[in-house]
């Protein structure tokens, strides 16, 4: 990652708790749209979900349209391990997002992995109501 991306990372990591997170969030994409051109930053973005699940990223808002003009072969792969990891409602929301135009096969992958959210112990319970909104949607027990 490159100075500047690792930059506007942190700035998005200090401003978390500030009443214009957002605003914050739209200066430093905007940052890293001339600056990351590869998709660098897409993983220590969806780690910063992941470290952060209460916080308001916005619906979608600005770094998930960032991440997102990667294009999904980019960054699918970092979101699912992520949400392996450590799901959060957020990165829940962006995998729905996935699913909405994903093959039958890539749907019941997915799918199965919200079920899997759901049976975990370590989940908070925003996490594992945004799962079961998600399976209850897709009409998949």
């Amino acid at each position: 990652m490159n100075q500047q991306t690792k930059a506007a990372v942190e700035e998005i990591s200090r401003r978390l708790n500030d009443d214009d997170f957002l605003y914050y969030c739209e200066e430093q994409c905007e940052l890293l749209k001339k600056n990351d051109l590869t998709g660098d930053s897409i993983d220590p973005l969806i780690r910063l979900f992941e470290n952060n699940p209460f916080v308001d990223f916005g619906v979608p808002g600005p770094i998930v349209h960032f991440i997102e003009k990667f294009g999904r072969e980019k960054y699918e792969s970092i979101l699912v391990e992520s949400i392996r990891r450590r799901p959060t409602a957020h990165t829940v929301w962006m995998l729905n997002r996935i699913i909405n135009v994903s093959s039958q096969t890539d749907k019941i992958t997915y799918l199965e992995l919200f079920k899997a959210i759901v049976q975990r112990e370590d989940i908070d319970n925003e996490t594992k109501d945004s799962a079961i909104d998600f399976l209850k949607y897709h009409n998949y027990s």
